[in-house]
C-alpha cells in the first residue's frame, strides 16, 4: 500500500502560526505556517527548519578508537501543503511534502571516519472525493507519487547514492447499505524504482510492481454486537497470488466489552532488501516473503463511572519466512519459522477532569522455532507509565516512563549476537498558555541522564532540555 502523508485541512479565517525552540546537543527549531478557508477553497503550508550538533554514539571507553568529533550533525528543511477545493459531499484536494537533509553518521561507533549522508524526498498526492445525496456511497480516488534521492559519502571516498520512486493510484467504496450493514471495497495498483550508482559499485536499476483487490463488512446485528470480516488479494511480480483474511468481533454487556479476531498477514520483500548493494548492505534476491497466521482476544472492563478501565489482551502470531539480518549483519536472510506470543495490559485512571493515568504493559515471548533463540530486539517485558493534567487552565504538564526489558540484539561494533541490559527513561512536559496568541512551553527526554546502550556499544542520548515559544495569530 501507498503511504499517504496528509496535511491539515485549512478551516476557518487566515490564521499564521510558528515556533521556534531551542536546547540540548545545541538544536534549534523553528516553524512557520498559514492555513485558512474562503469559499470553496482552503489551504494549510508549513515549512520547518532543525538543526543539531546531535548526539554522541560512540561510548566513552572507545573514543580513542576514532578520529575527529564524535557527533551527528543534522539540518534539515521541510515544506508541506495541503490545497482543496470543492463542497463537503464533492472536493479535490492536492497533498504535497519536500524534505531536504544533511546527516553525519557512523555505521559503527569506532568508525575511523563518519560518513555524511545527503537525503531528499518528495511526495504529491491528487485526491478526489464524492458521495451521493444522502452519503451512503461514497468514493475515494488518489494519485500518488513518491520520490527520493540518498547520497552516501565516507569522507575523503566512497559515494553511494540510490535514488527510489513509487507510483500509485488508488481507488476506494464505502457502501453504508443500511445502519446494521456496511460495505468497504479499496483496489491500487503500484509501480517501484531503484536506482544506485557509487564510487565502488556498478550502476545499476531494478524494477517491480504490484497491485491487489480487497473488501471488508460490518455487520451490528445487535446495538451491543459488531461482526467484522475482509479479504485482500495481492499480486507482487514474480511471486504468485496471494490472498490473505481477517475475522474479528466485538461484545459488549454491562461494564465490559469482549473483542477478538483471526486472520492472516502478507509482506513482500522491498526492493531494497533485495537489490541493494553498498559497503554496508547487500541485499538478497531470493528473499521469500512474511507470512503469518495470528489470534487475539481480550477485554475491557470499566469501574467508578468509567473514571477507571482495565484491559487486557492475549495475543499469538505464527511467522514463516521472517526477514532477519544474516549473522555478519551484511545482508539479510529468511527464519524459516517463528512465533511471538503474550499478553498486554492497560490502565487508564481520570483522578479528576483535569488529571490522567495510563499505564500499559506488554510480555511478549519471541523466538525462532528451529533453534528456539529469541528472535532479536524484542524485549520480554515493555512497560510504559504516562500522567497528563493541568494545574490552572492554562498551566499544563506531563509526564512519562519507558521501560525496556534485556534482549538479545546484534554489538554494533563486533557484530557477535549479545545480551543488552534493560533500561528506564524517565520524561516530562510543561506549557502555559500566556494569551490566546502565545504559548512557553519546556520539555526534558531522559531527565535522570541515564546512561544505557541499545544495541550493545551504540551510546544513546544523556539528558536532554529543551524550550521554545509557539504563536498564532
Amino acid at each position: 500500500m501507498f503511504i499517504s502523508i496528509e496535511t491539515k485541512k485549512g478551516k476557518g479565517l487566515h490564521k499564521t502560526f510558528g515556533k521556534a525552540e531551542g536546547g540540548s546537543f545545541n538544536t534549534y527549531a523553528q516553524s512557520l505556517g498559514v492555513q485558512g478557508e474562503k469559499g470553496l477553497l482552503n489551504y494549510h503550508v508549513v515549512g520547518s527548519r532543525i538543526q543539531s550538533a546531535g548526539a554522541p554514539t560512540t561510548p566513552s571507553r572507545l573514543l580513542s578508537r576514532i578520529q575527529g568529533k564524535a557527533d551527528n550533525p543534522l539540518h534539515q528543511e521541510s515544506f508541506s501543503g495541503r490545497f482543496g477545493g470543492g463542497r463537503e459531499s464533492a472536493h479535490v484536494s492536492f497533498f504535497t511534502r519536500y524534505l531536504s537533509r544533511r546527516l553525519g553518521f557512523r555505521p559503527s561507533p569506532v568508525d575511523l571516519q563518519p560518513y555524511r549522508q545527503n537525503l531528499s524526498e518528495s511526495f504529491n498526492r491528487l485526491q478526489g472525493y464524492l458521495e451521493n445525496r444522502t452519503a451512503s456511497w461514497r468514493h475515494e480516488i488518489g494519485l500518488g507519487y513518491y520520490q527520493s534521492d540518498l547520497s552516501n559519502k565516507r569522507i575523503p571516498f566512497d559515494r553511494i547514492d540510490r535514488k527510489g520512486t513509487q507510483g500509485q493510484i488508488d481507488w476506494r467504496q464505502t457502501i453504508e447499505a443500511t445502519d446494521q450493514l456496511q460495505f468497504q471495497l479499496n483496489s491500487d495498483v503500484c509501480e517501484e524504482t531503484l536506482y544506485r550508482q557509487g564510487d565502488k559499485v556498478s550502476p545499476s536499476r531494478t524494477q517491480t510492481s504490484h497491485g491487489g483487490v480487497g473488501g471488508s463488512l460490518i455487520v451490528k446485528p445487535k446495538e451491543n454486537l459488531m461482526i467484522v470480516g475482509s479479504t485482500r488479494v495481492d499480486k507482487y511480480a514474480s511471486i504468485p497470488v496471494t490472498t490473505t483474511y481477517r475475522m474479528g468481533t466485538e461484545y459488549s454487556f454491562e461494564k465490559i466489552v469482549v473483542k477478538g479476531g483471526v486472520g492472516t498477514a502478507f509482506k513482500a520483500p522491498t526492493l531494497q532488501q533485495r537489490f541493494n548493494l553498498d559497503p554496508f548492505f547487500s541485499g538478497n534476491p531470493n528473499l521469500r516473503p512474511e507470512r503469518s497466521f495470528g489470534w487475539d482476544i481480550g477485554g475491557e472492563r470499566s469501574f467508578f463511572q468509567k473514571r477507571l478501565s482495565v484491559g487486557v489482551t492475549l495475543f499469538q502470531n505464527r511467522i514463516r519466512d521472517l526477514i532477519v539480518s544474516s549473522n555478519d549483519r551484511k545482508t539479510l536472510v529468511n527464519m524459516d519459522r517463528s512465533r511471538t506470543q503474550g499478553l498486554e495490559g492497560v490502565m487508564r485512571f481520570h483522578l479528576t477532569p483535569e488529571w490522567t493515568l495510563e499505564l500499559a504493559h506488554t510480555y511478549t515471548q519471541s523466538w525462532d522455532e528451529k533453534t528456539a533463540r529469541p528472535l532479536i530486539g524484542n524485549p520480554l517485558n515493555k512497560t510504559t507509565f504516562r500522567m497528563t493534567g493541568q494545574i490552572t487552565p492554562d498551566w499544563q504538564i506531563s509526564g512519562h516512563m519507558f521501560y525496556i526489558g534485556p534482549r538479545d540484539t546484534f554489538n554494533a561494533v563486533t557484530f557477535m549476537r549479545g545480551r543488552t541490559s534493560s533500561y528506564t527513561i524517565f520524561g516530562a512536559e510543561t506549557s502555559y498558555q500566556i494569551n490566546e496568541a502565545l504559548q512557553v512551553y519546556g520539555r526534558g527526554e531522559n531527565i535522570l541522564n541515564r546512561h544505557y546502550q541499545s544495541p550493545t556499544d551504540f551510546q544513546q542520548p544523556g539528558l536532554g532540555l529543551y524550550a521554545g515559544l509557539r504563536t498564532r495569530w
